[in-house]
């Protein structure tokens, strides 16, 4: 996954020096995306691996196994979608923000509607995808969260409502800079819906892990090991990260 994260970087890097230079991007944008998605699914399998251990035996097994739980798909695209509209929002946000000091351009004024209409459009698809991906759980499971009442359907609806609430926003946002109330009001909106819906996606955990929690309690003996190869990983990832930051704030091509 790290080696997808760094062509995927390295070839946005490509594509932005390239356009900078009046040049095509060409294959680099498509490409960089096609890395991004890999670790989003690649993120969203690990995540369903570790709620369920009673498939680790299979898929260690059979390797392409990890892929047949029924919630992948629509776990993916809710991943993938509530990225789309985070990024489409905060666009939007930016050009507005933007336009109180370098005053309303062209060049904000399409960042802003572009953003407005990517939040808007991912937003629609993504509620259809959150029931999708609500049915699409195991029975024990929906069951399980659904008897935990008001502490786990309170969370949920209110994150539905707060879906709904994004999408008349962004439905109504005619000129997002001279609408800058309604915009900031959107990420409002769409932050709380984050928030409740990560409250939910602890509880559904909770429901996933409920019948190894005995386990909690087992000895196991440390890796050491393997644990300071993470944290030298750790540790790199972080310095390269921040090197990464300050190399696209201040390089000109």
């Amino acid at each position: 996954m790290l080696g997808f994260l760094m062509v995927g970087y390295y070839l946005n890097y490509v594509a932005k020096f390239r356009l900078q230079k009046g040049q095509s991007a060409g294959l680099a944008v498509p490409l960089s995306a096609l890395c991004f998605l890999i670790i989003a699914a690649t993120q969203v399998m690990v995540n369903l691996l570790h709620l369920q251990p009673s498939r680790w035996e299979g898929v260690w097994t059979q390797a392409k196994s990890a892929l047949a739980d029924p919630t992948f798909v629509p776990r993916f695209l809710h991943f993938l979608l509530a990225s789309l509209a985070m990024a489409g929002a905060l666009a939007a946000y930016v050009a507005v923000r933007r336009s109180k000091t370098q005053g309303q351009t062209a060049e904000l004024a399409d960042m802003a509607r572009f953003g407005v209409k990517a939040a808007l459009y991912t937003t629609v698809v993504q509620l259809l995808v959150g029931f999708w991906l609500l049915l699409a759980l195991p029975s024990p499971v929906l069951s399980g969260f659904m008897k935990g009442g008001a502490a786990t359907t309170l969370p949920l609806g209110l994150g539905i409502l707060a879906g709904i609430g994004l999408l008349v926003v962004l439905a109504g946002i005619r000129d997002p800079l001279a609408e800058g109330t309604k915009v900031r009001r959107a990420m409002e909106f769409l932050v709380g819906a984050i928030v409740l819906m990560i409250i939910t996606r602890h509880q559904l955990r909770e429901v996933y892990l409920a019948e190894w929690k005995p386990l909690e309690g087992a000895q196991v003996a440390p890796q050491w090991g393997i644990f300071l190869v993470f944290l030298v990983t750790f540790v790199i990832g972080v310095a390269l990260t921040v090197y990464a930051m300050v190399k696209a704030a201040t390089d000109k091509p």
